[in-house]
């Protein structure tokens, strides 16, 4: 064997940690201990509400997460989190409250929505299509009403949180009187249905 793979093989032996190091390093060692832990032992709390939640996603389907409405664990998760971090600051939950959600969709969507400048309105100018408030569904008179007032290029079928069918002919309709295009948002209608979908 060369004397230069002794050599290193001797420099990497005595560079390992002897016993009395390691033993003195031991409290250092816990957060990996941690890790490598089963979640019942290490936050029993934690993996019951996990356990629950994951018997309550095998029982039902929620086909669409982002719009539908919060599970009961997960709010216990969130309320365990903030009881937790005020208690890991010591600070009074009447005085101070956790906001466990920074970067969830709701208050993004608030930023973006509230905007006073939107960079949309730089390049497109918008207008809205409303529901019939008594019925709940898209006021299709109305839509083609502002069509024809609005003259729009681009007429969208789409919404993230609209719980009907698009009346698609309707909406073609619309801009019959000029050249317009439509566009079929299916991310949210692209769901679980045994009803065939006609967008055209």
């Amino acid at each position: 064997m060369p004397d230069n793979f002794t050599t290193l093989f001797f420099t990497l032996q005595s560079s390992l940690p002897n016993e009395a190091v390691y033993d003195k390093e031991k409290p250092r060692v816990t957060l990996p201990k941690k890790l490598n832990s089963p979640l019942e032992a290490v936050d029993s709390e934690i993996a019951d509400i996990i356990e629950h939640e994951k018997t309550r996603q095998w029982k039902g389907l929620e086909l669409i997460s982002s719009e539908n409405y919060t599970s009961l664990f997960i709010d216990m998760a969130e309320s365990l989190c903030q009881k937790r971090a005020l208690e890991a600051f010591q600070l009074d939950p009447a005085k101070w409250g956790v906001n466990v959600q920074p970067l969830s969709g709701s208050p993004a969507d608030f930023q973006t929505d509230t905007k006073k400048i939107s960079a949309v309105s730089n390049f497109f100018e918008t207008m809205p299509y409303r529901l019939n408030e008594s019925t709940g569904y898209i006021n299709y008179d109305q839509l083609e009403k502002s069509a024809t007032l609005f003259r729009p290029n681009l007429i969208v079928a789409g919404a993230s949180a609209y719980a009907h069918l698009y009346d698609y002919a309707h909406i073609r309709k619309a801009g019959e009187d000029f050249i317009i295009y439509h566009s079929i948002k299916l991310v949210v209608l692209a769901r679980l249905d045994d009803n065939k979908v006609d967008c055209f």
